[in-house]
C-alpha cells in the first residue's frame, strides 16, 4: 500500500492513511454569534486502515476477544494527536476512536480528532469538585488555623507554611452562617469554614484531567483573590465517625434479680427474697421514712449494660465504650460537639412484707424524681432534663386490693421519657441518670403494725408495659462541630460538577481555551481580549481571496438576536430574597439591548454561581455574606445556599468580637480585623465588582462603588463588535495551503482588502487538496488603531505635524504614522514622532507593542477596558481617562477594491495586473504590469513594467528607463565596483553611472550623458548628500 504526504501522529506514532483521502478540519475557538458557548477546533470523520501497524497501535481492539482491562489502550482515553502534510503540521489536538469497521476480515477505524476543550470537559466527565484531591489541605480546624489563614499562613501537608500571597489552599472567611445568634460580639471555632482558592481548584481541574496551562490571567492577583466559600449549611461528618461517637445501651432483661449491687446499705438482707426473674433493681431496698437518691457522693448507677442486639428501632451499640457500667456509670463525650440524647425507661415499685404477709395499701403515696444531668467542672451535676419537671416531684400510689409478697406493681408503671436534641459537650464531659425515690411516713398499709414491715424498691425490665428501655446519645447531627475536627477539604467544596465549574469560570471571564501549538498537553486560557493582544501579528490574505466566489456580508444587526441577558443562578437566601423583592430583578445581573427590530429574540449567559448580596446586619460595622434565614422572631437559621464565588482581599478594620472554641468554654481570642470576603474587592474603595453589572442597591452603607464589572472588563470589547453599526461577519473563499494553515494563529489579525478581522472559523480545510478553495467566516474589527501619548510634543513652528496622527498597517509598507483625515506626514513631522522615514512614508519603529507603552512611544489600542494582565504580571493596570489621544482609522473616501489583489487608494488612478498597489493622495496615472508601487504624493505617472516604485511625479517607467523633463535616464542608480585600470565598455551610453573604482578609472568614449558621471577614486563612501547633489 503507498501513502500520501498526508502524516497522522499520535502519541509520537505515524499512522498509516489511506491515499488521497479527503479529510475535513474545522477550526474554531470562539462564535461570535454566540457568545454564551464555549466551541473548540475539530474534524470530521477520518477513515483509516487497519494495517499490522495501526492493529498494533490500537492493541488488536477489533478482536471481540480482546481484554481491554488488561490491554494499554484505553478507548476512553484521549490521545495526543497531529495532522501534517509533509513538514507542515496543519491540526493538533486528541485523537478519538469512534468505531470499528470489519468487513469480510477487513478491518478500518474510524477517528477523529478533536480541540483539547473537548478532551478537557470529556475527562472531567461526570465527577465533582469534591472528587478533587485536596487531601494536602487536610487541617484541624482551630482557632491558631483560623487566623493564620487570614494572612496566608496554611496547613499544608501537615506542616505550617507560609504560601507567601494569594491563591493557594484555603482562607477562613467571615461569614455569617446563622449559627452564632450574638455573633456581633461572638462567634465559635465550629460556625467558621473554610473558602478555597478558585486558582488552587484550577490547578487541581488540570492536574485531574492530564493537562497543564498556561495563563497570565489565572497568574494574576485579580485571579488569585477569587475563593469559593462552604456554602452548606454544615460541614458534615462522615458515615464511620457518626458512628463511633454513637452509643445506644439497655437493660439486659436475661439477668435473674438480685444484682446486689447495693449491698452495703441497710436492708441488703432483703436484697436476695425470692422475686421474677429479669427485673432489675435500681436503687436499695428501702423502708419507711427513708429516702433514696443518687448523687455525686453515693455515687450513680443504671443498670443499662446490655450493647448488643437492639430494642425496638435502636440497635445497641458502644464502639467509643463512652458508656462505663459501674458504681459509677456515666456516659462519656469521646469528642466534643453538639449531641441528641434520648432516655426511655419504665419502673415499677416493688413491695416486700418482712413477715411475707399480704400486702395491701391503705393511704399515702410515693415521691420519685427521675433526670439527666452533666457533669460541671467543680464536680457538682446540673440537671439538663427531668420527669415529672423541672423543680416537680412526681406521685405514685400503689394499686389497690391484697397482694402476695413480694408484690410488683405491674398494674402501675411508671414511664420515664426524655430527649434533649442538642446540648454541646467538650470532650470528657460526661452525662448520668440520676433517679430520687422517697418513702414518706405518711404512706399507710392496711393490717396491724404493717406500716414497718413493709419494704420498697424501684426495679424494672425492658418493654416494661410494652416499651423499650434504652438511652442513646449520639451527634445531634451530622454536623461537624468539633472546634478541633479535622476538616477534609474536599468537603468544603459545593456540589458542583468539574465542567460545570470550569464553564461557569469560562463564561463569567469570557475565557478563550485555545490548543497549545507546541504541546499537545497544553492549553492556553484568557479573557478573550488578553489572549486576543497576546501575540500581534497582522497577516495580508487579501491574494489569498478568491473574488471569483460569493463574498457574503452580514451586517451583525442582522443576525437574529436583539440582546443579551447575562445572569447568576437565582438563589433564596434572605437577601437574595430581598433584593429582588425591592427591584424585581435578581442581584449582579445585566441586560444589553442591540435596539434590533427585527429580532425580539435574547440568549442567556448563566453561570452555576449565584450572587451575594453583603450586608452589616447583625454584624455592626463589620461587612459579610448573609448565608442564612431569619424566622418571625429576627432569630437566625443556617441555611444552605447555590454555590459562590468572591473575592478574598484580606484583613479589614471593623468593631471587635470574640472567637471562641465552644460555647461552654472561656477559651478565646478577641479579633479586631476581620477577614472580609464579598463581590467587591473591598469594602471602601472598591475598584472591581464581580456582579455582571452594578447593583441597584446594596446593605450597608457603602461611601465608595466599583467601576469596573464582569461586562466592564471581560466583555466591553465583544459587545461592541456586536452591536457595532459598521460591523459585519464575512463569508469567503480562500486559497489556503498547509503553510498558511501551519502558521495561523487564532490571535491573528487579517487584513483584506484595507480592512481588518478576526478569523470566527474555518470550515472543512481539507489539507489533501490544496487546490480545494476553504470557506472561512471573519467578523470585522476596528480596534486595531493605536494611541499616541499625550506628552508627544508635536513641533509648533515652521512644520506641520496633523493632530489626529495614528499608526496603520499599509501595504508593503508595514506600520506607519498617518492623519486620520488623510493630512500629509512629513520628514520633519516624522523625525518629531520619533519615526523612520523611507520611501515617503513615516514608519513605526517596532510598533508591536504587549501592553504599556512601545517602543517610540506607541500603544496598541486595542481592548478599551481599564485592565490587562499580559505579560505575567498580577496586578491590573487602569487606563486613565485622557491618558491616551485615541484615533479610530476612518476611510474619508471609498476605497476602490479591484480584483488581482491590486488595491487602488488613488484618484484619477488606472491599474491593469497583479497585485499593485497605489496609496492614498496619490492622482493621475496608470499602471500595466504586477507588483508595482506609488507612493503617497506621487502624481501624473505611467508605469509599465513590473516590480517598479517610481519616485518622481510627472513620469513615465517603461521597464527600467525614466523619462522626465530633464530627459531619458535610468530608473535606479548604477554603481560599479572597479578595480585598477578599469574603463567602460565602447558601447556603454547609460546616462548615470557612478564608478567606485581605483587609480586611473576613466570613462570610455560613448559616453552621451548630459550630465556628469561622479568618479570615486578614493575611499570616501558614497552619501546620501551625493546622490542629492545628482539631478535626476
Amino acid at each position: 500500500m503507498s501513502f500520501n504526504k498526508l502524516q497522522i501522529t499520535a502519541n509520537n506514532i505515524p499512522l498509516d492513511t489511506y491515499d488521497d483521502w479527503d479529510i475535513s478540519l474545522n477550526y474554531q475557538i470562539q462564535d461570535i454569534l454566540d457568545i454564551t458557548k464555549r466551541v473548540t477546533s475539530f474534524s470530521k470523520t477520518i477513515i483509516i486502515p487497519g494495517t499490522k501497524h495501526n492493529n498494533d497501535f490500537f492493541k488488536n481492539i477489533f478482536d471481540l476477544n480482546v481484554d481491554l482491562s488488561i490491554s494499554s489502550y484505553n478507548p476512553k482515553k484521549s490521545i495526543p494527536c497531529q495532522i501534517s502534510i509533509g513538514d507542515e503540521a496543519v491540526f493538533v489536538g486528541n485523537l478519538e476512536l469512534l468505531q470499528v469497521i470489519v468487513n469480510q476480515k477487513l478491518v478500518e477505524y474510524e477517528i477523529v480528532v478533536t480541540g483539547v476543550l473537548k478532551n478537557l470537559l470529556f475527562n472531567f466527565g461526570d465527577y465533582y469538585l469534591s472528587d478533587l484531591n485536596l487531601s494536602e489541605y487536610n487541617h484541624t480546624r482551630s482557632i491558631s488555623a483560623i487566623t493564620n489563614s487570614w494572612n496566608y499562613n496554611i496547613i499544608k501537608n501537615g506542616s505550617l507554611l507560609n504560601a507567601t500571597g494569594l491563591g493557594e489552599g484555603y482562607v477562613y472567611p467571615y461569614i455569617n452562617y446563622g449559627a452564632s445568634q450574638n455573633i456581633n460580639t461572638t462567634s465559635y471555632v465550629y460556625d467558621q469554614y473554610p473558602a478555597v482558592y478558585v486558582k488552587t481548584i484550577m490547578d487541581k481541574l488540570f492536574d485531574f484531567a492530564g493537562y497543564s496551562y498556561t495563563s497570565n490571567f489565572f497568574n494574576s492577583d485579580y485571579f488569585k483573590k477569587l475563593v469559593v466559600p462552604f456554602t452548606n449549611d454544615k460541614l458534615q461528618d462522615t458515615p464511620e465517625n457518626l458512628n463511633y461517637r454513637t452509643t445506644a445501651v439497655s437493660i439486659d432483661s436475661t439477668l435473674a434479680e438480685p444484682s446486689n449491687k447495693f449491698s452495703s446499705y441497710s436492708l441488703q438482707a432483703y436484697e436476695n427474697t425470692a422475686g421474677v426473674t429479669g427485673y432489675r433493681q435500681l436503687m436499695p431496698v428501702m423502708n419507711n421514712t427513708s429516702w433514696w437518691q443518687y448523687n455525686a457522693v453515693v455515687g450513680y448507677y443504671f443498670p443499662f449494660d446490655l450493647e448488643t442486639g437492639s430494642v425496638g428501632n435502636i440497635a445497641l451499640q458502644d464502639p467509643s465504650n463512652s458508656w462505663n457500667i459501674s458504681t459509677q456509670t456515666k456516659y462519656t463525650a469521646p469528642e466534643s460537639g453538639f449531641y441528641e440524647i434520648d432516655f426511655k425507661m419504665s419502673f415499677i415499685l416493688k413491695f416486700i412484707h418482712k413477715n411475707g404477709d399480704n400486702i395491701s395499701h391503705s393511704s399515702g403515696d410515693f415521691n420519685y424524681f427521675v433526670g439527666l444531668a452533666k457533669a460541671l467542672p467543680n464536680g457538682q451535676y446540673q440537671t439538663i432534663s427531668s420527669v415529672p419537671g423541672v423543680n416537680s416531684i412526681g406521685s405514685i400510689t400503689p394499686s389497690g386490693g391484697a397482694h402476695t409478697s413480694p408484690w410488683y406493681d405491674t398494674q402501675n408503671p411508671i414511664d420515664v421519657s426524655m430527649y434533649v436534641p442538642s446540648i454541646y459537650l467538650n470532650v470528657g464531659e460526661k452525662i448520668v441518670i440520676s433517679i430520687a425515690l422517697c418513702y414518706p411516713s405518711g404512706v399507710s398499709w392496711l393490717g396491724p403494725f404493717n406500716d414497718d414491715k413493709i419494704y420498697m424498691v424501684a426495679v424494672a425490665k425492658n418493654n416494661q408495659a410494652g416499651s423499650p428501655h434504652y438511652l442513646s446519645v449520639k451527634p445531634a447531627s451530622n454536623t461537624i462541630t468539633n472546634p478541633n475536627v479535622l476538616v477534609q477539604m474536599n468537603q468544603i467544596l459545593p456540589s458542583l460538577k468539574m465542567k460545570d465549574f470550569f464553564i461557569s469560570i469560562s463564561k463569567m471571564f469570557n475565557l478563550i481555551v485555545a490548543d497549545d501549538p507546541n504541546n499537545a498537553n497544553n492549553i492556553i486560557v484568557e479573557p478573550r481580549d488578553d489572549f486576543f493582544y497576546s501575540k500581534r501579528k497582522v497577516k495580508d490574505w487579501t491574494y489569498l481571496l478568491d473574488h471569483n466566489q460569493d463574498i457574503k456580508q452580514i451586517p451583525m444587526s442582522e443576525l437574529d438576536i436583539r440582546g443579551y441577558e447575562f445572569r447568576y443562578a437565582e438563589d433564596s437566601d434572605y437577601y437574595n430574597e430581598q433584593y429582588k423583592t425591592e427591584t424585581q430583578n435578581n442581584y449582579g445581573d445585566f441586560d444589553i439591548d442591540f435596539i434590533n427590530e427585527f429580532s425580539n429574540e435574547t440568549q442567556e449567559i448563566k453561570i452555576s454561581f449565584a450572587a451575594t448580596p453583603d450586608t452589616d446586619n447583625f454584624i455592626s460595622t463589620r461587612v459579610a455574606p448573609f448565608f442564612a434565614d431569619l424566622d418571625g422572631d429576627n432569630v437566625l437559621k443556617p441555611k444552605k445556599v447555590k454555590p459562590r464565588i468572591l473575592f478574598y482581599d484580606g484583613v479589614k478594620t471593623g468593631s471587635s468580637y470574640k472567637l471562641y472554641n465552644s460555647p461552654t468554654t472561656t477559651t478565646g481570642q478577641t479579633i479586631t480585623q476581620y477577614p472580609y470576603i464579598g463581590m467587591w474587592d473591598d469594602t471602601q474603595s472598591p475598584q472591581f465588582d464581580l456582579a455582571w453589572g452594578s447593583p441597584e442597591k446594596v446593605y450597608y452603607p457603602a461611601t465608595n462603588y466599583p467601576t469596573q464589572t464582569l461586562i466592564d472588563l471581560f466583555y466591553r470589547t465583544t459587545l461592541n463588535d456586536l452591536r457595532d453599526v459598521n460591523a459585519k461577519l464575512i463569508k469567503a473563499y480562500f486559497h489556503l495551503t498547509p503553510a498558511e494553515i501551519s502558521d495561523f494563529d487564532y490571535r491573528d489579525i487579517i487584513f483584506i482588502d484595507n480592512a481588518y478581522y478576526r478569523v470566527n472559523k474555518i470550515v472543512d480545510y481539507n489539507p489533501n487538496r490544496i487546490d480545494k478553495l476553504t470557506l472561512v467566516e471573519l467578523y470585522k474589527i476596528s480596534d486595531v488603531d493605536y494611541r499616541l501619548p499625550t506628552d508627544i510634543e508635536f513641533p509648533q513652528n515652521n512644520v506641520i505635524c496633523p493632530d489626529d496622527v495614528v499608526a496603520k498597517f499599509i501595504k508593503y509598507q508595514g506600520w506607519s504614522y498617518v492623519s486620520s483625515t488623510g493630512q500629509i506626514v512629513g520628514q520633519e513631522c516624522c523625525n518629531q514622532l520619533g519615526g523612520v522615514w523611507a520611501n515617503g512614508f513615516c514608519k513605526v519603529p517596532n510598533p508591536i507593542s504587549v501592553g504599556g507603552t512601545g517602543v517610540g512611544g506607541i500603544t496598541l489600542v486595542g481592548n478599551t477596558s481599564p485592565i490587562r494582565f499580559g505579560s505575567g504580571v498580577g496586578t491590573p493596570t487602569p487606563l486613565i481617562s485622557g491618558e491616551y489621544f485615541v484615533a479610530p482609522i476612518r476611510e474619508e473616501r471609498p476605497t476602490q477594491l479591484i480584483r488581482n489583489n491590486t488595491i487602488n487608494n488613488g484618484v484619477g488612478v488606472q491599474t491593469q495586473g497583479f497585485e499593485n498597489y497605489v496609496a492614498p493622495g496619490v492622482t493621475n496615472g496608470m499602471i500595466i504590469g504586477s507588483n508595482n508601487t506609488i507612493s503617497l504624493g506621487i502624481e501624473n505617472t505611467l508605469v509599465i513594467g513590473n516590480n517598479i516604485t517610481p519616485t518622481q511625479s510627472n513620469s513615465l517607467i517603461v521597464g527600467d528607463i525614466l523619462i522626465t523633463s530633464d530627459g531619458i535616464h535610468y530608473n535606479n542608480i548604477y554603481i560599479i565596483d572597479a578595480g585598477e585600470d578599469t574603463v567602460m565598455n565602447d558601447a556603454k551610453t547609460n546616462f548615470i553611472d557612478i564608478l567606485d573604482g581605483g587609480e586611473d578609472s576613466v570613462r570610455n568614449f560613448g559616453g552621451d550623458s548630459k550630465l556628469r558621471p561622479i568618479i570615486d577614486g578614493g575611499d570616501v563612501q558614497i552619501t546620501s548628500q551625493v546622490f542629492e547633489s545628482v539631478n535626476i
